[in-house]
């Protein structure tokens, strides 16, 4: 799988559980786990189609360097954009992920 240029800085982000309020709902917040480099590209044509087949509204395709952390439970931050990861693809040598993901709309 050859990666293009990963130019692109992106904030790695799960929920955490702040606290819990007066109903005893958790209240859930932002953790940065890191910081990373990857490529961020558009899916567009028949790789849109291919892929909504398999999950609802993909509009992403990270590639980032491997890492064993990454789960779906998971998203992305950059300039001003969230990409909420679906699913997460690794390759047999192990020295990259593709990250199948769908942009959280502005709110």
């Amino acid at each position: 799988m050859a990666a293009g240029p990963k130019r692109t800085r992106m904030n790695l982000i799960a929920d955490q559980i702040l606290s819990i309020d007066a109903a005893g709902k958790p209240v859930i917040g932002d953790l940065v786990l890191g910081k990373l480099w990857g490529e961020v590209l558009q899916v567009t044509g028949l790789e849109r189609f291919v892929a909504d087949q398999q999950l609802a509204s993909l509009t992403h395709q990270v590639t980032v360097p491997y890492r064993r952390d990454l789960s779906p439970k998971m998203r992305l931050t950059f300039e001003g954009r969230t990409l909420n990861i679906e699913a997460v693809l690794g390759n047999s040598s192990h020295s990259e992920l593709r990250l199948l993901c769908r942009e959280k709309a502005a709110t």
